[in-house]
C-alpha cells in the first residue's frame, strides 16, 4: 500500500470513528470546537485551486453532515467531515477521548460499540474494555483487537443461541407503558442479540435516590432499574438517552413469545 493510500484510509477511518461516537453520549464541552475546512472557490483562476477557512464547529451528525459558522457565515453553514483537514479531523477525535475519559462516558460508549458490532455479551465487551482497550486507538483499530482475541468466545456465544432463545421466548415479562408506549419489562439484563428482529430493547436507568426511573439509555452499568422490549424505537436525544416522563406498570404478565403474536 502506497503512503498516499495510507494516509486516505487514516482520513477514513478517522471520519468513520467520529460519525460512530456521535452516536452516542457525547461528552459536556466536546463542541463547539475550532477547525478549519478545505473549500474550493468557483473561479476561472488557474492558481487559486482551494483555501483553508477557519470555522466553529458547532455539531456533527452521524451522517457525516456538520454544522458550522465562521466570520462571514455567523448564522452558520453545513459542511461535511470529509471536506475538514485532517489535523482537524486529529484534534476532534483527540478531544472526544479526552474528554470523555475525564467525564467517565468513554467506558461505556466503548463496551457498547463492541457489544453492538460483535455477537459477544455486555460482560465480555466489559472485560476487553477493562483490561486491553487502547484509548489511544481509534474504536474501529480496538474492534479489530476483539476480534483478534475472541474470536473462540464469540463462536461459543453463537452455538449456545438457540437454547437461550427459547428461553427468552417463555421467560415471563410484567406489561407496562412508558412515555405511552406499551413495553415489556424485566428486571434482569437481556443479551440483545437474542431478540427476534423488529423488536428494540433498551435499559433503565434509575434516579440516584432509587425511587423512581428515570432514563432510558441503550446500555446502563450503574443504577439500573431494568430492561424494556418495544416495538417501538425510543430516538435517544443527543447526549445518549431518553427521559422517562410517566410510566405505569399495567399489573398483568405474558411471556415474549404471547407478546409479539398479540401485537402482530
Amino acid at each position: 500500500m502506497t503512503l498516499k493510500e495510507q494516509y486516505n484510509n487514516f482520513r477514513e477511518s478517522l471520519i468513520e470513528n467520529i460519525q460512530t461516537v456521535v452516536s452516542y453520549r457525547q461528552p459536556q464541552g466536546w463542541l463547539p470546537i475550532e477547525v478549519s475546512v478545505i473549500e474550493y472557490p468557483e473561479t476561472d483562476v488557474e492558481d487559486v485551486r482551494h483555501r483553508f477557512i477557519l470555522c466553529q464547529l458547532i455539531d456533527i451528525f452521524d451522517t457525516g453532515e456538520c454544522f458550522a459558522t465562521t466570520i462571514d457565515t455567523p448564522e452558520g453553514d453545513p459542511y461535511g467531515l470529509s471536506e475538514m483537514t485532517t489535523e482537524s479531523l486529529i484534534v476532534i477525535w483527540e478531544r472526544y477521548v479526552r474528554m470523555a475519559a475525564t467525564q467517565n462516558i468513554l467506558h461505556n460508549n466503548a463496551v457498547f460499540y463492541l457489544w453492538s458490532k460483535t455477537k459477544c455479551t455486555i460482560e465480555e465487551a466489559e472485560a476487553f474494555v477493562n483490561e486491553k482497550w487502547n484509548p489511544e486507538m481509534l474504536f474501529t483499530e480496538n474492534l479489530e483487537a476483539f476480534n483478534r482475541l475472541g474470536g473462540k468466545e464469540n463462536n461459543k456465544c453463537k452455538n449456545m443461541d438457540m437454547k437461550t432463545e427459547n428461553e427468552l421466548l417463555s421467560e415471563q415479562f410484567e406489561t407496562m407503558t412508558v412515555n405511552g408506549v406499551p413495553v415489556l419489562f424485566t428486571s434482569s439484563r437481556i443479551e440483545r442479540r437474542l431478540v427476534p428482529d423488529k423488536l428494540f430493547v433498551y435499559d433503565i436507568r434509575e434516579s440516584d435516590d432509587g425511587d423512581r426511573f428515570a432514563i432510558i439509555e441503550p446500555v446502563v452499568r450503574v443504577n439500573h432499574g431494568g430492561t424494556i422490549i418495544s416495538f417501538t424505537e425510543f430516538r435517544m436525544e443527543d447526549w445518549g438517552g431518553v427521559e422517562i416522563e410517566d410510566y405505569n406498570f399495567e399489573g398483568s404478565s405474558t411471556t415474549l413469545m404471547a407478546w409479539i403474536e398479540l401485537n402482530r
